[in-house]
């Protein structure tokens, strides 16, 4: 066996953390530049506004647990209609209107929607044609479109009159009804 040419002993404990933590710090700069979101900064890409995200744990302690909607509208206020927040390396974008929804939706269907083709899904069970397994293209934004008509705002107006006599239809059950009123409900 060959001998070193310095002694280990010479080597001290100081040193080889010191090395350690060079190497550690390299790795985590490579995976962390290598990573789509720094790609993305690097092309001039901008995050949407959004409250301030703490180091690791990003906004995943000022995220709310309950009544989300509140939060959501008092964001809307401060940083715009859309808004991103990281929950520990969870990215999330919140859309706080619908134009905001329809502009990515519509204008910019190509660029955020794309859906991944799984064998199963599209070629075995035969479901590329439904609505949310759709590739946007021509034909998802015409289903789209014929979607939004068929259940959209101004098409359950039309179903008002049908709703309305199925309430009262079930009102007029309940009238001297005793017992589990499920039967009648999910009739």
């Amino acid at each position: 066996m060959s001998k070193l040419p310095f002694s280990l002993d010479s080597v001290s404990a100081s040193h080889a953390w010191a090395a350690g933590a060079v190497v550690a710090g390299l790795a985590t700069w490579y995976i962390a530049s290598s990573t789509n979101s720094a790609k993305a900064r690097r092309a001039g890409a901008v995050l949407a506004p959004g409250p301030k995200r703490a180091l690791l744990v990003g906004n995943l302690f000022n995220f709310p647990k309950g009544r989300w909607y509140e939060t959501f509208t008092q964001w809307a206020e401060e940083y715009g209609d859309i808004i991103y927040v990281d929950l520990g390396g969870l990215p999330m974008v919140i859309l706080n209107s619908l134009d905001a929804i329809n502009d990515l939706a519509e204008k910019k269907m190509n660029i955020h929607s794309n859906r991944p083709h799984t064998n199963m899904v599209f070629d075995i069970m035969g479901f590329s044609y439904w609505l949310p397994f759709m590739q946007p293209n021509k034909d998802f934004a015409e289903q789209r479109r014929l979607f939004q008509r068929a259940i959209g705002p101004r098409a359950v107006q039309e179903y008002d009159f049908v709703l309305s006599q199925g309430c009262s239809e079930l009102l007029r059950q309940f009238d001297g009804f005793s017992g589990e009123p499920l039967g009648l409900i999910t009739k």
